[in-house]
């Protein structure tokens, strides 16, 4: 593994390499999760999913994978508008 230099401007911002992004398929506006371990900074590409909407067909898939028999003590965990479903 081979380190490249890099350095922080005055406002804190440093410019990846143009192979780290291409690699990552990294484009203006993504956004990276920054977390520090020691002294090692460590950059992880975050993966936008978007929020799911009530009319997505996951909601209609919960329902196939409910076992109400093994979800006694919380049934309602497993539908988006607290009733069992059907």
């Amino acid at each position: 593994m081979s380190f490249d230099k890099i350095k922080i401007t005055s406002k804190g911002q440093l410019t990846l390499p143009s192979e780290i992004r291409k690699k990552l398929g990294l484009e203006k506006g993504n956004e990276l999760s920054v977390q520090l371990q020691g002294e090692q900074v460590i950059l992880k590409k975050r993966i936008y999913t978007g929020v799911l909407d009530e009319a997505d067909p996951i909601w209609d898939m919960i329902g196939i994978f409910y076992a109400p028999e093994n979800n006694k003590e919380n049934p309602s965990r497993w539908s988006r508008n607290g009733k069992s479903p059907s």
